[in-house]
C-alpha cells in the first residue's frame, strides 16, 4: 500500500517547472503501477504466508532503494533528517503493510482498495482535534457521503460480509493518521529515506514470522515479489513527483483511477465482478474524497 501520504516538500526530487498535464500523467501512471502491485500481493498471499510475502518484498524494495540512491541525489538521500518522526510514520505503515495483504485473501481487490481510499474522510474527521482546523458543513457532508459509500461496499445485509473487511478500514484510519502526522513533521524529508525505512521495517518485522511457517518460494513467486517491490517503489516516486508538477487540488481526484484498475484486474484475473452497490459506493467514496481534497485547500467558512 501507500508509503508516502500527502505530498510535502521532499528532498531528492529536484525543482521541476509547473506542468499540470505531465503531473496528471505521472499520477495516473503511479496509481496504475500501485494497483498492479496490490494485485501481485493478492496473488502471492494466496500461496505464501502474509508475513513472508511482506518481508521478502520489503527486503527487495530496500535493495532497489539503495540502487536508486545515486539517481536521486546520492546515498545521503537514504538518511532521514529526523529519525524519530520517520520511525513513527514507518511503524504505522508496517501495520498497514500486513493488514492490507491479509484482507486480500478474503475480499475482492477492488473492495479492499475502495475501503482503503477512505483515508481523506478520516483526515477531515480528525482535523478539528489533531490539526486544530475548522471543518465546515460541506466537508462534514462529504464525510457523511463517504461513510454511506463505505456501507454500500461492505453491504452487511447482502450476505457477503467477511470480518477481513475491517482490515482495509483500519488501513484507511492509519493512513489518515499518517497523513496528519506527515503534514506536521516530514517537511523537507527525503522521499528515498521514507521508502527505505518502510521497506527495512517491513522486512525485519515480517522476518519475525518465519518461525510460524514459511513456504519455499517458486521461481514464479520470486518474479512476482521482485516485480511488486519494483512497482511499489517506482509508483511512490511517480505519485510524489506528480504533485511537484501540478497543484494537488487539481490532480488529486485522479488517484481514484486506482478503483477502475482494481475492478478490471479483479475481474480479469479472479472473476471478481463488482455489484451495483459496489459501484455506487465507489462513486460516493470518490466524490467524498474529491470534495474534501478541494475544500481542504480553500478558506473554509
Amino acid at each position: 500500500m501507500r508509503i508516502i501520504g500527502p505530498w510535502v516538500p521532499l528532498r531528492g526530487l529536484g525543482t521541476p517547472e509547473r506542468s499540470p498535464a505531465f503531473g496528471a500523467v505521472l499520477l495516473l501512471a503511479g496509481c496504475a503501477l500501485l494497483t498492479v502491485n496490490d494485485a501481485l500481493m493478492k496473488s502471492l498471499v494466496s500461496d505464501l504466508p502474509v508475513g513472508q510475502v511482506v518481508s521478502l518484498r520489503g527486503f527487495a524494495g530496500l535493495i532497489l532503494a539503495i540502487l536508486a540512491a545515486p539517481l536521486v541525489g546520492g546515498f545521503d538521500q537514504l538518511r532521514p533528517r529526523n529519525p524519530r518522526n520517520v520511525g513513527i510514520l514507518t511503524g504505522l505503515l508496517v501495520i498497514n503493510l500486513f493488514l492490507f495483504p491479509f484482507s486480500l485473501r478474503f475480499i475482492p481487490l477492488a473492495d479492499a482498495i475502495l475501503l482503503a481510499y477512505m483515508s481523506p474522510i478520516v483526515v477531515a474527521a480528525l482535523s478539528p482535534w489533531l490539526l486544530a482546523e475548522h471543518v465546515g458543513w460541506r466537508r462534514w457532508s462529504a464525510v457523511a457521503l463517504g461513510l454511506i459509500g463505505a456501507a454500500l461496499v461492505i453491504n452487511p445485509e447482502g450476505g457477503s460480509l467477511h470480518p477481513a473487511v475491517l482490515a482495509p478500514i483500519i488501513v484507511a484510519i492509519i493512513v489518515g493518521l499518517r497523513d496528519i502526522l506527515t503534514r506536521r513533521y516530514i517537511i523537507g524529508e527525503s522521499a528515498l529515506a521514507l521508502i527505505a525505512a518502510a521497506n527495512l521495517a517491513a522486512g525485519v518485522v515480517g522476518l519475525a514470522t518465519a518461525p510460524f511457517g514459511w513456504v519455499a518460494p517458486t521461481p514464479s513467486h520470486w518474479i512476482q515479489i521482485i516485480s511488486a517491490a519494483a512497482l511499489l517503489t517506482t509508483s511512490q516516486f511517480m505519485i510524489a513527483g506528480s504533485f511537484r508538477y501540478a497543484d494537488a487540488a487539481v490532480i488529486s481526484c485522479l488517484k481514484y483511477s486506482s478503483i477502475i484498475w482494481a475492478a478490471l484486474l479483479g475481474w480479469f484475473i479472479w472473476g471478481e465482478a463488482l455489484s451495483l452497490g459496489d459501484w455506487a459506493g465507489a462513486a460516493l467514496i470518490a466524490l467524498s474524497g474529491i470534495v474534501i481534497t478541494l475544500r481542504s485547500r480553500k478558506p473554509v467558512p
